[in-house]
């Protein structure tokens, strides 16, 4: 019996997929396979040109069940002020990149901002 449980264990192990590293959308002709680095790439090079923002990091939450995705972008900024109008720019950027890709919803864009010259950090969700 302890072996039966190992070997179903054993394959369940090696056929898994592990989640959320492609978004698969099926369509009538067959499926698209769309990789995780593709959507936060694509995320990150929208955010790139905004004045004073520094080492950005996108992170992409892929339901494929569902068709959606939702971003998370930690950024740093240097010597700006408005913080919040900086990243609602870099929400807004993030998401219509990431859906003009797709042509799917993304559900939620969060963004944590840190400002390195007065060590503060805000988070627009």
């Amino acid at each position: 019996m302890l072996a039966f449980v190992f070997v179903i264990l054993l394959f369940t192990g090696l056929f898994s997929r592990s989640k959320g590293q492609r978004l698969l959308i099926q369509t009538g002709d067959g499926n698209i396979t769309i990789s995780k680095r593709t959507i936060e790439r694509t995320a990150l090079e929208s955010i790139r040109g905004i004045n004073g923002v520094r080492s950005p990091r996108v992170n992409a939450d892929i339901h494929s069940k569902k068709e959606t995705v939702a971003l998370e972008v930690d950024c740093f900024v240097f010597g700006q002020e408005g913080l919040p109008t900086i990243g609602k720019d870099i929400q807004e950027r993030a998401k219509n990149a990431v859906e003009s890709l797709l042509e799917l919803p993304v559900t939620k864009t969060r963004v944590r901002i840190s400002d390195t010259k007065t060590k503060t950090s805000e988070r627009v969700v």
